[in-house]
């Protein structure tokens, strides 16, 4: 179970950041960090979890034993704002805030840096506990960087793990009442922790001047349970300084 709460917010940092960044404005045009923003989605979360039950009688062989599916179901709104800066060893890094839901009663935060553009990610928190990622993991390159897929291996905190990541420009989808028919990034990726037993696919959009408007995550647990989780934008505000 631990290990899946951190998968889910390795989930979220990946859904929550920005294409590219600018020399001396953390913010950008498919993602404006600008402390002060803000963004709202509707969520809708849905477990299945597996378990082993034994078929009753003498007769039983290995192969009539079967796996049953419990599923569950749950809406929710999860708010995510832009609180600023920090320095992590040295670096100035921005932070995004996730406020407590109906999924999880614990606050998290991420942190990332820019390098040359390219927009990383360095460390997560649940509550007060703070989980680096090693080596930083590039979550989207530079406006100017031609790089279209990228690999990374290493630490994230719930094991080693190794990710794939690919970029679809000019995408057009309709997410959200307010937000139809937007032209935007796609970013696929999935992680794989090293042993096998979990790992991650996503893709996520992100719109010119608003920054994530939808996502859908699936969240493997080998044999176990799987986690789908599909958002959509419901409100942006942005921040005083973009207006």
């Amino acid at each position: 179970m631990k290990k899946i709460a951190l998968l889910v917010i390795l989930a979220a940092a990946l859904t929550f950041t920005a294409q590219g960044c600018k020399q001396r404005d953390e913010s950008n045009l498919f993602y404006p960090m600008s402390p002060g923003s803000k963004w709202t989605y509707k969520t809708t979360i849905t477990e299945r979890d597996f378990s082993q039950n034994s078929t009753l009688g003498d007769a039983q062989t290995p192969d009539e034993v079967k796996l049953s599916e419990e599923k569950s179901s749950k809406e929710l709104t999860t708010d995510v704002s832009a609180d600023g800066f920090e320095i992590l060893k040295g670096v100035k890094s921005s932070v995004m805030s996730y406020g407590v839901n109906s999924y999880s009663d614990r606050f998290r935060k991420e942190y990332y840096i820019c390098e040359k553009g390219d927009v990383k990610l360095v460390q997560t928190a649940l509550q007060d506990k703070y989980t680096a990622v090693v080596p930083p993991m590039m979550i989207l390159p530079g406006e100017d960087n031609a790089v279209k897929d990228w690999t990374w291996s290493g630490e994230t905190g719930f094991g080693k793990a190794n990710a794939y990541f690919k970029i679809t420009k000019s995408d057009i989808i309709n997410a959200g009442t307010n937000y139809e028919h937007k032209v935007s990034t796609r970013v696929d990726s999935i992680i794989i922790l090293i042993d096998g037993s979990l790992s991650i696919q996503e893709s996520k959009w992100y719109a010119m001047g608003i920054g994530l408007i939808k996502s859908s995550t699936k969240i493997i647990e080998t044999d176990k349970r799987e986690i789908n989780i599909n958002s959509e934008i419901a409100e942006y505000q942005m921040s005083e300084s973009q207006r």
